[in-house]
C-alpha cells in the first residue's frame, strides 16, 4: 500500500519530469525530481519524529536493503552523469530502473526477519 501512495504522490513530478524533457530542458526534470524526493522524505521524516513521543522508529531493514540501494542510485547518477559528459545515458537509465525494480520486489519478497 505504501508503494501506491509515494506512485501517487511522485505521479506530479513525474508528468513534469516526462514534459520537460519532451521539451529539451532535462535539467529542469532532474532537478525538478530530486528536490521534490528530498522536500517529500525530509518533510515526512521531520514530521513524523517530531509529532511522535517517542522519536521515529527505524527498522533494520532499512540499513541492510533500503540504505545500500539509495547508495548505489547515488553512484550511478554520480558516475553515469560524469562519465557522459554531463548526460544521463541509456545504460545509467537502465541501472536505475534495474535497482529500482530489485529494490521494491525485494521489499515485498523478503522476510523482514531475514534482512
Amino acid at each position: 500500500a505504501a508503494t501506491l501512495v509515494a506512485f501517487g504522490t511522485s505521479l506530479p513530478e513525474l508528468v513534469t519530469a516526462i514534459t520537460a524533457v519532451k521539451k529539451g530542458h532535462g535539467e529542469l526534470a532532474l532537478g525538478n525530481v530530486i528536490g521534490a524526493d528530498i522536500l517529500n522524505v525530509l518533510f515526512v521524516a521531520g514530521a513524523s519524529a517530531a509529532l511522535t513521543p517517542g522519536g521515529l522508529l527505524v527498522p533494520p531493514e532499512f540499513f541492510t536493503l533500503y540504505y545500500p540501494s539509495m547508495i548505489f542510485v547515488i553512484a550511478v547518477l554520480r558516475f553515469g552523469i560524469s562519465s557522459s559528459r554531463d548526460r544521463l545515458g541509456r545504460p545509467a537509465a537502465i541501472a536505475l530502473l534495474v535497482a529500482y525494480v530489485i529494490t521494491v520486489a525485494a521489499g515485498y519478497l523478503l522476510p523482514v526477519a531475514s534482512l
